[in-house]
């Protein structure tokens, strides 16, 4: 079952993430890295070890992946990144289930939208791509490959809106995520089966689930 449409039905908006949320694509992101690495002879982190230190804004975590950022630019390494992700993110899958679980949402009149960190037109040609466009309001991500915070796009996205943040649960799999929710005032919903694990985030908020199965 499902465990998180009881807790949304409390709700009349959802804001989700996108990566690691709706999208299962842990997998190809540390594909991705991985490349970068053996092209600079750095070791590759276990799926947990990128688990244990990978957030938003993501240039610190290339220094602990080991990338020398003075004899490398961050900018030159994420467009590297990008264009492997490009590829890789084309054999994603969503996570089992959501497309159920995002028609169920939408047929009890609860309106869904996706903010992320990744490029806007990127994020917009992926939830195309997966044909469930249909089911958000917006889609919004934010205006380059840097992933860096996404909260300007929340503060906009929020001040559009017309439901109230109070009746609004933001939905994600990162600390980031719980620190944009908190910033622009909605409740927020942590699901430990994306891009950080489950001991990190419960250390910084109550409601997390171990998975949503």
């Amino acid at each position: 079952m499902n465990k998180l449409l009881p807790i949304i039905s409390n709700y009349r908006q959802v804001i989700w993430d996108w990566n690691g949320t709706l999208i299962d694509d842990l997998d190809k992101i540390i594909d991705s890295i991985g490349h970068l690495l053996k092209q600079h002879d750095l070791p590759l982190p276990s799926r947990e070890k990128f688990r244990s230190i990978f957030n938003i804004p993501v240039e610190p975590v290339y220094q602990q992946l080991g990338f020398d950022l003075n004899k490398h630019s961050f900018a030159t390494l994420a467009d590297d990144f990008i264009e492997q992700y490009d590829r890789r993110s084309l054999e994603a899958d969503l996570f089992s289930g959501t497309v159920e679980m995002l028609a169920e949402i939408k047929r009890q009149g609860i309106t869904q939208s996706i903010l992320s960190a990744g490029e806007h037109g990127r994020v917009n040609r992926l939830v195309s791509r997966h044909q469930i466009d249909h089911f958000f309001d917006k889609i919004w991500g934010i205006e380059d490959i840097l992933a860096m915070s996404k909260l300007e796009r929340a503060y906009e996205f929020i001040a559009q809106s017309k439901i109230p943040p109070q009746q609004t649960l933001f939905i994600g799999d990162t600390i980031h995520d719980l620190e944009v929710g908190r910033e622009i005032g909605t409740e927020v919903l942590l699901v430990a089966d994306g891009y950080q694990n489950f001991e990190r985030l419960k250390e910084h908020h109550t409601l997390v689930l171990p998975s949503r199965y």
